[in-house]
């Protein structure tokens, strides 16, 4: 667990987890627990090799039994849902208990469980769950129970109201973790020489949209020619979207993409800005794609692993040594990953399995 790279908007978890003496874990924990934490460590365990996992087997309940769960959760914690939504979470669940039998089967049924097989039904009348979850009461429950009132009963409601004053400066429009990002920003205005391969892969890409951009060693150079030049600005991060900001640096450093209609993923290396052959400022990422080893492909001997990662909206790649240019809207997500050890799910190097940061129900296959 500790190899995993979460974002920054992920909930940790306490370091000794697993041991009795980390107490109860908070509902936000449990979400973080079963979308991302789980999903990045479990298949290491239970899966010896990708093409002999087989449904009837213990390991294999326990795979499917796991993945089913986590569908049960990724999809009540989406931010758009359908019927097929609904349908999909009634069949997961049903499979999850079917499962949970055959592992267990002298576990009770507890109230929860009979809760659950509503969440279906209240899908479809309500939509998206998160809107009418008591996420936020039982939050605001935490936050009243934590201020310290010294027994002065009588002055609580003034105690309270200055506790939250507070609580409001800090989490206002103007965050400190904003402050801290424009910050960066300002000391990062030195210009760099790109390399050879660099430039010409930039320019390259610049190509995509300037066909007639020059490179500036051709001498001479026409009349009014566009030419790019091979300086570029640094930077150490960029909000490429409301919810999304990447950086060359873990954990925010990768980054789901879609380009040309396919969703990719990569690790953010550079992040260039640089004046393109019109004179215009623009920003660049410097990428190293990821492979897919286990797209979706039903024929394969490992379909079985590759269905269990479609549970775990997991992915299982390869960091490939290549880089490549990408233009920050085609940015979609970030995600929490973990590298893996030479020769794991059959990589023989630079394996990574990663997670998508975001709020879909389904992983996204295209």
């Amino acid at each position: 667990m500790q190899d995993i790279i979460l974002l920054t908007g992920i909930t940790r978890l306490p370091s000794n987890l697993g041991q009795s003496n980390h107490g109860k874990l908070k509902a936000i924990q449990w979400h973080s627990l079963f979308a991302y934490l789980i999903p990045l460590v479990i298949p290491e365990l239970y899966v010896i090799k990708v093409d002999e996992i087989t449904p009837e087997s213990n390991r294999g309940q326990i795979l499917l039994n796991i993945g089913y769960l986590c569908q049960c959760t990724n999809i009540l914690f989406a931010k758009k849902v359908s019927d097929d939504d609904s349908r999909l979470f009634e069949m997961f669940y049903k499979k999850y208990t079917d499962t949970s039998k055959s592992i267990f089967p002298k576990a009770k049924i507890q109230p929860n469980h009979h809760y659950a097989l509503h969440l279906g039904q209240l899908l479809k009348r309500w939509g998206p769950l998160y809107q009418v979850a008591e996420f936020h009461g039982e939050w605001m429950v935490g936050v009243l129970q934590q201020i310290a009132n010294n027994g002065h009963i009588a002055q609580i409601d003034k105690t309270m109201m200055l506790q939250f004053n507070q609580l409001q400066r800090l989490t206002g429009n103007s965050s400190i973790y904003e402050d801290f990002m424009s910050q960066k920003d300002t000391k990062e205005t030195h210009l760099i020489k790109l390399e050879v391969t660099e430039y010409e892969n930039l320019l390259a890409y610049v190509k995509q949209t300037s066909p007639s951009a020059c490179d500036h060693r051709e001498l001479p150079h026409p009349k009014d020619s566009l030419v790019l030049q091979p300086y570029v600005t640094p930077k150490f991060c960029l909000q490429v979207s409301e919810y999304v900001s990447v950086s060359i640096l873990k954990p925010n450093n990768c980054i789901q993409y879609k380009e040309s209609g396919w969703t990719s993923y990569g690790i953010v290396q550079q992040i260039f800005d640089f004046k393109n052959p019109k004179g215009t400022s623009e920003v660049v990422f410097l990428i190293n794609p990821i492979k897919n080893f286990y797209p979706k492909d039903l024929q394969s001997p490992s379909k079985w692993f590759r269905y269990i990662l479609f549970l775990l909206k997991a992915i299982v790649g390869q960091v490939e040594e290549e880089f490549v240019y990408l233009a920050p809207k085609c940015v979609r997500a970030t995600a929490a990953y973990r590298l893996l050890l030479s020769n794991v799910f059959g990589i023989p190097e630079g394996g990574i399995i990663l997670r998508p940061f975001e709020y879909d129900s389904q992983l996204q296959l295209i």
